[in-house]
């Protein structure tokens, strides 16, 4: 069917609603997974264990992925965005991850069109956001772009991160760590609703979160 599937989430993320697509239909994401480096994050991937417990979730997804991938028609665009329209802060992709450059616009368009709303862009494919940003497109100032880690206990190499802070200011990186005495750690317990640091205007140049 094409509807679009937002999702309501508990635990940790209450309060955050995020649109997102199917691990499952993401080529980088199946390759990632295989990998046979052992620090791979995507290893112990959090999206496979959500859809393991709510099976009906994975047909929501891979049907927002087959949707997502084509422009959005501006009715489509407009009725998503309305749905953010007294949300705080939401997210873009919790269980995928970007496909294409047409899913990065969507993206883009829907936050510009709820323009009071908060969101995060989380991405490993930083590929497709540079090939944006070099086509001479930009973010709107309500995205913050966050840049996550594929690997344990290594955060992104400042250069990097540098490409992106010249085309967008709200850039950090999100990396996840096994040691549970790592001073860096900014990113525990706490619900996102209460923490923001991926959201707000005040943020960390990068958030690590310990390992679950």
């Amino acid at each position: 069917d094409e509807y679009i599937t937002i999702t309501e989430h508990q635990g940790k993320m209450t309060m955050i609603p995020s649109l997102s697509t199917s691990k499952k239909l993401n080529a980088n994401c199946q390759r990632m997974s295989c990998s046979d480096n052992p620090d791979c994050i995507c290893k112990y991937c959090y999206a496979d264990k959500t859809m393991a417990m709510y099976p009906r979730l994975v047909d929501s997804l891979e049907n927002n992925t087959k949707i997502l991938m084509r422009e959005l028609t501006f009715a489509e665009v407009r009725e998503i965005a309305q749905y953010f329209a007294n949300i705080a802060i939401a997210r873009f992709e919790s269980f995928g991850d970007l496909n294409n450059e047409t899913q990065l616009l969507n993206y883009i368009r829907i936050a510009r069109a709820a323009r009071h709303t908060k969101f995060a862009l989380f991405t490993k494919q930083y590929s497709i956001v540079k090939k944006y940003f070099e086509s001479g497109k930009r973010f709107p100032d309500n995205v913050t772009l966050v840049l996550s880690s594929p690997y344990i206990d290594h955060v992104l190499a400042e250069p990097l991160v540098a490409t992106f802070k010249q085309y967008h200011r709200r850039v950090i990186t999100f990396t996840v760590t096994r040691d549970h005495e790592n001073p860096g750690i900014n990113c525990g317990q706490r619900r996102c609703v209460q923490c923001r640091n991926c959201y707000d205007a005040r943020q960390p140049k990068n958030v690590i979160e310990y390992i679950k």
